[in-house]
């Protein structure tokens, strides 16, 4: 198999990270090291906005999740501790400065996943092979921000996860793999994100090999699916009512960040 060296981008709070880490160098690839980006997915500089956009509820988590960030080492920082991986935190991925960090790392790949910034063109022909994203949808179903969050609230009895090429738009890249994960009528946000963990993991694995050897086949997105923006208070609301009928649960923790 094919090995490469790779640079992973991901938010510090991701979740589930380590899985798609630990898999990627079993497989024997070099991680080269893992950027975060210093920006949250949301910014919660003016909270009576975000509140009446987004409900109290999903704005309440988020500061708890910050707040406990400083008090909790986060899972991804104990895992690339252990595993004696390089973690850079960046304001913004797009400056010269990112740019120089990316180069100094070397990268044959770039992998994105769950990361809250846009890269540049520039910053996407920086790696030798290629760079690609890992999305928690079958795209072009839910491109997005919260992929797992509009599969349940549309029913889906099946999701997945894309390893796609970054390109300039967001989550419309040729397709390298996909995974398909079954969506049980019990499942809510947390048990399908424990469910597509392992999935994309694969997922990273099997595109960063076919990259590395010249092998991979990108298939062009055929169907100009529509761009599924961040839930809102009454998404959350009447996900939460179909989710309580559907497995008398109340859908999961509302991060609204769910894959991407």
């Amino acid at each position: 198999m094919s090995s490469a060296r790779i640079v992973f981008l991901t938010n510090a709070d991701s979740r589930n990270k380590d899985i798609h880490l630990s898999r990627l160098i079993k497989d024997g690839h070099v991680v080269a090291g893992v950027v975060s980006s210093s920006k949250g997915s949301v910014k919660l500089d003016d909270p009576l906005a975000l509140v009446a956009k987004y409900g109290a509820r999903f704005i309440l988590r988020k500061i708890a999740a910050k707040i406990k960030s400083k008090l909790v080492r986060p899972e991804l920082e104990k895992f690339l501790s252990g595993a004696g991986i390089p973690h850079y935190v960046v304001e913004d991925i797009n400056s010269d400065a990112s740019s120089e960090l990316i180069r100094s790392l070397a990268p044959d790949i770039l992998i994105t996943s769950t990361f809250s910034q846009i890269l540049s063109e520039k910053t996407i022909a920086i790696p030798r092979l290629g760079a690609f994203n890992l999305h928690s949808s079958l795209l072009p179903k839910y491109r997005g921000p919260a992929p797992v969050f509009w599969a349940l609230y549309h029913n889906e009895k099946e999701t997945g996860v894309t390893a796609h090429l970054l390109d300039r738009g967001i989550d419309t890249g040729g397709i390298i793999v996909q995974k398909k994960v079954a969506v049980e009528d019990w499942d809510d946000i947390a048990s399908m994100e424990k469910k597509l963990a392992p999935a994309g993991a694969e997922a990273a694995a099997e595109a960063a090999a076919l990259i590395a050897a010249g092998r991979a086949k990108p298939v062009p997105q055929q169907e100009e699916g529509p761009y599924f923006r961040r839930p809102d208070k009454n998404d959350w609301r009447r996900f939460r009512e179909m989710s309580s009928r559907r497995t008398g649960r109340r859908g999961g923790a509302p991060n609204g960040d769910s894959g991407s």
